[in-house]
């Protein structure tokens, strides 16, 4: 019995081209299709980086501008399974995508277009801008969900970048006032919503610093002695 090549093998189970079995009698020309892969981020990014693989038979990984561009052998209408592996920081889809091979031939009949495929990679983490404003009182420390997490200035502002799991639904934002016991309100906090997506957020609080307390005077009425 004769031995198959990998590329025949891989050919045979799955009716891909992949790239150095192109040139192989036994995957013809004709039946070739052109792919372009193109993943984004949820901001519309390009993601560098990204694995795609059809079937089991993998099949490079997206060039900066997010995009893979590869040849497939298959059939007319032919649907081919694509897993899409997405680099660190990112989340990679729950299910493969569904890759329907055909020919598109352009209008100045030069060719065909590449059939397009696109994927998704979410970002694990969310940046959220933080503006607190504290007119009343300098140099507070900031707590986000119960860590510091920055200073006012003397001007009573801070500005300060968080980062947080895009699963994180809420985080409350909060100023110490221990160390100003005459400050009102205080150990003033806010909760704040989160969507999953980036977010900027004002937390803004004036505060009031209590007069100093009078001194009591005595009620003995003054005695004179000579």
């Amino acid at each position: 019995m004769r031995t198959m090549t990998l590329c025949t093998a891989l050919a045979f189970l799955f009716g891909l081209g992949l790239p150095g079995c192109a040139a192989k009698k036994d995957v013809p020309s004709a039946r070739q299709f052109p792919v372009t892969f193109r993943v984004t981020n949820d901001d519309g990014e390009p993601v560098a980086g990204a694995r795609i693989a059809a079937g089991k038979a993998p099949l490079g990984r997206t060039t900066s501008s997010g995009t893979l561009n590869v040849k497939l052998a298959g059939t007319e209408g032919q649907m081919i399974p694509v897993t899409i592996t997405c680099p660190d920081g990112y989340s990679s889809p729950e299910k493969p995508a569904e890759l329907r091979l055909s020919r598109n031939r352009r209008l100045d009949s030069s060719g065909y277009l590449p059939s397009l495929l696109e994927g998704r990679c979410l970002r694990t983490t969310r940046s959220i801008v933080l503006v607190v404003r504290a007119v009343g009182s300098p140099e507070l420390p900031v707590l986000v969900d119960g860590e510091p997490s920055g200073t006012t200035n003397a001007d009573g502002i801070a500005h300060l970048l968080v980062h947080a799991p895009r699963t994180v639904r809420a985080l409350t934002v909060a100023l110490d006032t221990s160390a100003h016991q005459r400050l009102r309100p205080r150990d003033p906090s806010r909760k704040y919503e989160l969507s999953g997506k980036d977010a900027v957020l004002v937390f803004d609080q004036p505060l009031t610093t209590l007069p100093s307390p009078t001194p009591r005077r005595s009620s003995r009425p003054h005695r004179h002695i000579p």
